[in-house]
């Protein structure tokens, strides 16, 4: 296996300089896809519950509330609450700063809920390591649907998202995801004309000019996107690097929106087209100015091609 590690001190872009310290950039392999745990990538193998037939059994919809975890500097999160060894039948809601879940199972079973995991809007400070999120495939349900503003979620990793029509969801303008070594799967939906759609983010990165998620896979269905990215502009845009990305019309699809333009860095991620004559690797909305600032060390995880004049 081939890794690189693209050492650039700063990339000149068409609206200015952005300082860039060593991104991760994709494998050169091949056929990562088929199994990407040998590849290095996350799958089944590496993320999720770990303590399965261990955990405390909770039944119907979960708050977690009260502790007030606050964030110190850098984003430390300040004396977390840790909760471990859950499983609950239902969903799970964040109400309050000051949580760390580990080593937990959370899946709807029954009804039409529009989330299975939630963190409230303004909540702070709040992280998962090895959750496994399984939705019931509801019509426009959304596996993980975060609400967070301003950057305080802490570092969110090793997870198994499946389920669902959308599995991350930035719910609010400024959100700032930041999750790693996960693995999202086998989304699934009732609706007639489903949007499917791996990870999606509104104006990723808040103000500090990047979009923290990387070394995720992602596995989308033949219809919808492995990562939406919208209303990124010159002065927020999207870093979208360091993906295992297989399936849907598009494999990254960068857009404007309310006269906002879209813009987007992308480097370093394996990529693999959906199977149906059209799809591609990346899109971008035309209607709103969209542009790709730049771009480096993509690759086609079928003939292990750099395919960056394809973007």
């Amino acid at each position: 296996m081939r890794k690189i590690l693209l050492s650039i001190a700063t990339l000149v872009l068409g609206f200015g300089t952005i300082a860039v310290v060593n991104p991760e950039v994709a494998h050169a392999t091949t056929g990562c896809v088929s199994s990407p745990s040998s590849c290095g990538w996350p799958d089944a193998t590496n993320t999720g519950d770990t303590n399965t037939g261990n955990n405390t059994s909770y039944s119907g919809a979960q708050t977690l509330g009260s502790p007030n975890g606050t964030l110190g500097q850098g984003g430390t999160c300040l004396n977390p609450v840790t909760k471990s060894d859950l499983d609950i039948s239902g969903t799970l809601e964040v109400t309050s700063s000051g949580y760390n879940i580990t080593n937990s199972v959370i899946h709807v079973t029954s009804g039409s809920p529009a989330f299975v995991i939630k963190i409230d809007h303004g909540v702070t400070c709040v992280s998962f390591s090895h959750v496994t999120v399984v939705g019931n495939g509801t019509a426009g349900q959304i596996c993980f649907s975060y609400g967070i503003v301003g950057g305080g979620n802490g570092a969110s990793g090793y997870l198994d998202i499946s389920g669902c029509e959308v599995g991350i969801k930035n719910e609010t303008s400024g959100d700032r995801i930041a999750v790693s070594n996960s693995y999202i799967h086998d989304l699934s939906s009732s609706a007639g004309a489903p949007n499917y759609v791996g990870l999606y983010s509104l104006e990723p990165g808040g103000t500090v000019n990047v979009w923290p998620s990387e070394h995720n896979t992602i596995f989308v269905p033949s219809t919808g996107y492995g990562i939406e990215s919208y209303k990124a502009s010159t002065t927020n845009y999207a870093q979208i690097g360091n993906f295992l990305i297989s399936g849907g019309t598009y494999n990254i699809y960068v857009h404007g929106g309310g006269g906002t333009p879209g813009t987007a860095w992308i480097v370093g991620n394996q990529l693999k087209k959906g199977p149906n004559i059209g799809d591609n690797y990346v899109t971008r909305n035309t209607s709103v100015v969209t542009t790709l600032s730049g771009y480096g060390s993509n690759y086609d995880d079928v003939s292990g091609n750099n395919i960056d004049s394809s973007m």
